[in-house]
């Protein structure tokens, strides 16, 4: 079989079942006829990917009917919270007629998030968070994120488990004064996230935050962890863990996937 994942989060799925020497991952979308031509030269028999929200699922399956002889079966990933992830994993691996490697994959994970919830409960006072997405505009982490933070003992500001992220103004931010303040930035790197940070540092009232003042910001690879809705949400639970709480948790996850921000 030949399976063609077009984002990070399907192709971590996908391999966690075994599948991944059948893997093909170019990077492109759904979106266009030129992309629809690069699939038909890549000839896959299953397309993972996940569609945009307003994008309509039976008619992307509708338009690869329409190019191929024998169409590509698409797997659409729902991925709003940790539910949904959870959900993918036994569905994907269903329709792999690999069942039990699904549930073997999410009963670890499952384990690995129950594990850190259980004992994160137990610490009080539990810190408030602004989990950061993107500096400029500012704004602020939905879907599975403000459940992670909520599971490694902290307490989310702005943002709503299963839904989206959304913009904020510098103003709220700084009238919630966190007690940590956690870079997220979709897609980026850590060392991508540092030479953006100069958006946020040069705001006004930026070294008076009480984040700043207790050396509380911290940078994190989101490129690797928190932007993918897969078995990694387990990884980026425990860095979580080790930010909010570093007397209780260490998982060795400091300096590689995330780090201290020093202004």
């Amino acid at each position: 079989m030949r399976i063609l994942t077009l984002t990070p989060a399907a192709t971590d799925i996908i391999s966690a079942l075994g599948f991944e020497d059948q893997l093909i991952k170019p990077e492109f979308s759904l979106e266009g006829a030129a992309d629809f031509d690069a699939i038909q030269r890549l000839a896959p028999d299953m397309i993972v990917t996940t569609l945009g929200v307003d994008s309509d699922e039976a008619a992307a399956q509708a338009a690869l009917a329409a190019r191929f002889e024998n169409p590509p079966q698409l797997i659409n990933l729902v991925q709003s919270e940790i539910a949904d992830v959870l959900a993918n994993i036994t569905r994907v691996s269903g329709l792999l007629g690999v069942p039990e490697r699904g549930a073997a994959v999410m009963l670890r994970l499952e384990s690995r998030l129950k594990d850190i919830h259980t004992r994160a409960m137990e610490f009080q006072p539990k810190p408030t968070v602004a989990a950061i997405e993107w500096v400029d505009p500012l704004m602020t982490c939905g879907n599975w994120i403000p459940e992670l933070i909520t599971m490694a003992g902290g307490v989310t500001l702005f943002g709503r488990e299963g839904k989206p992220s959304f913009q904020i103004e510098w103003d709220e931010l700084w009238a919630a004064d966190p007690d940590r303040i956690i870079l997220m930035a979709c897609g980026y790197t850590m060392d991508e996230t540092l030479e953006a940070m100069p958006a946020l540092t040069r705001q006004p009232g930026w070294a008076t935050l009480r984040a700043i003042r207790d050396k509380q910001v911290y940078i994190t690879n989101a490129d690797h962890f928190f932007c993918r809705p897969s078995p990694r949400l387990a990884e980026s639970l425990e860095i979580l863990a080790e930010i909010l709480h570093p007397e209780a948790f260490h998982f060795g996850h400091e300096g590689a996937a995330w780090m201290k921000y020093s202004s």
